[in-house]
């Protein structure tokens, strides 16, 4: 049985891998829930899955969920703030780590996974992208394994086993193109949140739905592609893909393509993550009748310039892509709390990418310099917009 320590338990990933273990209970034991402010939920979960420790990140809610399990007398441990994220994630008795804090959030808890040697189930793409090259340094000196969640990373990963480098023309990440892929470029200046939350295939959370929309999730996959597999930014394409079927791509130099077809369903990856390298029943099949019309396109990196943008972070390296992620990250709470256009997000990513004075990450610190000087930046745009 695998004890397993999710954190991010009450998000979208969290929620999906526990109906997953929950149909596994045989193959799984739940070590450790995390959660930042969704504390009755979280306390619903533990109830139910009865782990070793609950961590509420939110201070404030630590008292009410310990009184609440200690009257019911139930021995899960309650922790709260970093250090509680750090015992769920580098516990020696866990197997499984889910890392699926949403945003730059889950960065550290990341590292201190791959730090502690753990098997890294990898939701929080951020980690990868703000912290790519020491977080891979660390997966190598501590003998960690990560394997992704992101259903387009799980596709390529499992279509590059057994496949040599030398013979891989490129792989392709396909994209949805979200909910204003027919939009003209001038009429989405003023979309509204509610617009911008409403993904026509997936089921996601806020964060990552605005980032859908605005094709900077696609960025963000791209430079995450490129730690998790090692391939030069000239080797990652991007292709528009309504249907959401074809998951990835691989083309080899002889020409020939291998594709990654599968129903939308992020239970696919979960499933595939947390049970590698066995293959489980885990979604509804994808018919004959799904593949009968499915297209793909060029992304129009005019209507669509983040992809443009993170392409030219990675291949600029530094701390770059760090800046990029976390000016993201602020830009669209910022949209989703009101303060600032749809088109704002895009403009004061660059904006803060152009004020940066690069350097080199040595250490996960250097993330927290990063996001200070990132978030004072954008307070100061977003007072003057």
């Amino acid at each position: 049985m695998r004890r397993i320590s999710i954190l991010g338990s009450t998000g979208t990933i969290g929620l999906n891998t526990l109906e997953v273990v929950r149909k596994n209970m045989d193959k799984f034991k739940v070590f450790a829930l995390v959660a930042d402010n969704n504390w009755k939920l979280l306390l619903e979960q533990v109830l139910e899955f009865n782990p070793e420790y609950a961590v509420i990140n939110n201070k404030k809610f630590y008292k009410q969920i310990k009184e609440i399990l200690k009257s019911k007398t139930i021995n899960t441990k309650v922790l709260t703030g970093e250090d509680g994220i750090k015992i769920a994630s580098t516990h020696e008795d866990i197997d499984i780590v889910v890392s699926a804090i949403s945003g730059i959030s889950g960065i550290k808890p990341t590292y201190y996974s791959v730090s502690a040697g753990k098997y890294v189930a990898l939701a929080n793409k951020e980690s990868l992208v703000s912290a790519g090259e020491i977080i891979t340094k660390k997966v190598k000196e501590k003998k960690s394994i990560i394997v992704p969640v992101d259903s387009e990373h799980s596709a390529i990963f499992q279509l590059l086993e057994g496949k040599r480098k030398k013979e891989i023309r490129n792989i392709i990440i396909p994209a949805s193109g979200g909910p204003f892929i027919d939009y003209k470029l001038d009429e989405l200046e003023n979309i509204d949140v509610k617009k911008a939350l409403s993904h026509p295939v997936w089921k996601m959370g806020r964060k990552i739905s605005i980032d859908s929309a605005t094709l900077a999730n696609k960025g963000l996959e791209v430079i995450e592609a490129h730690h998790l597999f090692g391939l030069g930014y000239c080797k990652i394409n991007v292709l528009i893909h309504r249907q959401c079927i074809v998951h990835g791509m691989v083309e080899m130099v002889d020409g020939s393509i291998f594709a990654h077809l599968g129903y939308p369903d992020m239970k696919l990856p979960i499933s595939f993550a947390i049970f590698y390298p066995e293959k489980v029943k885990s979604v509804k099949r994808c018919g004959l009748k799904d593949l009968s019309n499915l297209t793909f396109e060029k992304v129009d990196f005019n209507k669509f310039p983040f992809l443009k943008l993170a392409y030219q972070v990675g291949i600029a390296g530094s701390s770059y892509p760090a800046v990029f992620n976390t000016a993201d990250d602020i830009a669209v709470n910022a949209f989703l709390d009101g303060k600032i256009k749809f088109l704002d997000i895009y403009r004061i990513v660059r904006d803060s990418i152009d004020a940066h004075k690069a350097f080199k990450i040595r250490e996960i610190e250097d993330i927290n310099e990063i996001e200070k000087w990132t978030r004072d930046f954008i307070n100061n745009k977003i007072k003057n917009l």
